[in-house]
């Protein structure tokens, strides 16, 4: 299967898009979940069929673009509400507000819902600030002590030894391997995510320090520790929007 990421000018706008050639007969356009457009195509059809096609259906691409543009920002709004639901290790969890004279804010979590104590008198946008810096401090805290312990799970397994971890803000990225220094960095925010799929991106970044690249070499390491690892990829991909505490 060849490859390749291009950009076509039509009646509504320029779409950018990743072309996939195969032995497949027909002609077909997948959008994913993060707006990406992909098109499968036949090596024998000609790249100008490919335009024409897409020219045709330029608007439906540009109306599904935006659905799914309007549904990740949707995704995204958080307003730290009482009642409000988050996610942790996958699991949609509430959050309820209780207000006391308190001088420093407390959180409780019992593994279903999360009880954050604030002080009186705060304006609307201090006590979303306030609840906010307290679930992440929280979110943070789990993130150090779950995260650690899967590194040393699987750093056995692979039997490598990172000269360090760090366990960070990231954007985008879940992970970063320093292949030369030996360092990991973790985004802390993978601790949204289900177990699974924080394994996998901790033995992809595991993998990185026998593997720089992503060759196949690196694949089939990564499949030999995790198997499931293409379901994980495409768990992320579907929903990064909510990985995330704006």
């Amino acid at each position: 299967m060849l490859e390749a990421v291009q950009e076509f000018s039509t009646r509504l706008g320029p779409i950018s898009f990743v072309l996939k050639r195969s032995e497949r007969r027909t002609l077909a356009i997948e959008i994913k979940q993060d707006g990406q457009v992909f098109v499968a195509a036949p090596f024998s059809l000609k790249e100008k069929e490919i335009l024409s096609f897409l020219n045709k259906k330029s608007h439906w691409i540009f109306k599904k673009k935006e659905e799914i543009k309007k549904r990740n920002q949707e995704n995204c709004i958080r307003k730290y509400e009482d009642g409000e639901a988050f996610l942790f290790l996958g699991k949609k969890c509430r959050l309820y507000i209780y207000e006391e004279q308190i001088k420093q804010s407390r959180i409780y979590f019992d593994g279903i819902l999360w009880r954050v104590f604030i002080p009186t008198d705060l304006s609307l946008q201090e006590r979303q600030k306030k609840i906010k810096e307290t679930l992440s401090e929280w979110y943070r805290k789990q993130a150090e002590e779950i995260l650690g312990g899967r590194l040393f799970h699987y750093t056995r397994i692979l039997r490598v030894e990172p000269q360090k971890i760090a366990i960070k803000t990231q954007k985008r990225l879940w992970g970063i391997c320093d292949y030369h220094k030996k360092i990991i960095r973790l985004n802390w925010l993978i601790i949204l995510a289900p177990m699974n799929v924080i394994d996998y991106v901790i033995v992809h970044e595991l993998c990185h320090l026998l593997i720089p690249n992503h060759s196949r070499a690196f694949w089939k390491k990564v499949e030999t520790v995790y198997p499931q690892y293409q379901e994980c990829r495409q768990w992320l991909k579907k929903n990064q929007s909510q990985l995330l505490l704006p």
